[in-house]
């Protein structure tokens, strides 16, 4: 083909681009969905007249037709809400307005599936928390207005320190245990006043008066705070799990301290919370050391292995400090 041939093709196909790409208006839909209605082809009707309706939410007419397709496809309840947009668009049709009301009174009402329990636990809870988040709004509201009595501020100052706690299930913060040991925190609450947590913490072996040596401790532990508010007292339990070695892996020790902990926990409002405590127990620890020693005469290596065993009382402070979310 030549190039000439080419170009008038070109010339041919861009002059009939402005009809190609004509956009149908409401009337062509609307048209269309007459012809489907027709046909009795009521789910093309349907498409075709949500698409009237959507630039067009006066054309009672279209919401009128919408109606009678749904009616069609016995889904009266569409059927009675498209009746409904057509009569607030033309309330001058007392026909409709009867049928309307008679398939409204005859249609079956939709019956909604059963709610699971976890379902029902789940929607009482974000409820809970909607409606105590509106009241906490309302009454820093009337704070600010000055519409509260002294009384009255005192009684809302105590109640709400209440909800900082409730609407905290997470924690992550550090943790400074004894003089020198700092590790990470971490805590989850079950309810406002339980709390399951873990603190992970690596511990210079200068302690243990080694060198080149590393050594990790993890505690988990539960805690139970004596209320929900934002400064309480909290008692628990929890086990701290080690171990390590010198970097010669010459000298080894592990151990657990099984304890009790009691102490003050504070919390405010943005989530930020400072925990002191004190840990009772007894720690169990045990430690092996290898010695290798040569033969002079066989020219062979020999190791010995010293196992010991010990235990001692445990009590360690504790501070955390970290934000709830």
């Amino acid at each position: 083909m030549s190039f000439k041939n080419i170009s008038c093709l070109f010339l041919i196909s861009f002059s009939l681009l402005p009809a190609l790409a004509q956009a149908y208006t409401t009337d062509d839909y609307f048209k269309g969905a007459l012809s489907y209605y027709q046909q009795k082809n009521y789910p093309q009707a349907i498409k075709y007249l949500k698409m009237v309706v959507q630039t067009d939410t006066n054309n009672w007419q279209a919401y009128q037709i919408l109606g009678n397709c749904y009616h069609q496809i016995k889904d009266d309840s569409d059927a009675v809400a498209a009746y409904d947009k057509s009569l607030a668009a033309n309330p001058n049709n007392p026909g409709l307005k009867s049928y309307t009301e008679v398939l409204r009174a005859t249609s079956p009402t939709p019956t909604p599936a059963p709610e699971t329990k976890a379902r029902a636990i789940v929607r009482e809870y974000y409820d809970g928390v909607a409606l105590q988040e509106h009241a906490r709004n309302q009454l820093r509201q009337y704070g600010q207005d000055n519409l509260l009595t002294r009384e009255d501020r005192n009684i809302v100052n105590y109640n709400m320190s209440t909800c900082a706690r409730d609407d905290r299930r997470f924690q992550l913060g550090l943790a400074l245990l004894g003089p020198t040991l700092i590790g990470l925190d971490a805590g989850l609450s079950l309810e406002p006043t339980m709390n399951l947590g873990i603190t992970g913490v690596y511990i210079p072996g200068s302690i243990f008066g080694l060198s080149g040596e590393y050594y990790y401790a993890v505690e988990p532990r539960i805690k139970f705070y004596s209320s929900a508010k934002d400064a309480c007292f909290f008692w628990g339990f929890g086990a701290v799990f080690g171990a390590g070695n010198d970097g010669n892996y010459s000298t080894g020790a592990s151990w657990i301290a099984p304890n009790f902990k009691f102490g003050l926990s504070l919390m405010d409002s943005n989530g930020l919370y400072f925990e002191l405590d004190w840990a009772i127990g007894v720690i169990i620890a045990s430690s092996s050391t290898t010695t290798t020693t040569f033969d002079y005469n066989n020219g062979t290596y020999s190791n010995s292995t010293t196992s010991t065993s010990a235990a001692a009382p445990w009590l360690i402070p504790g501070v955390r400090i970290g934000l709830g979310l």
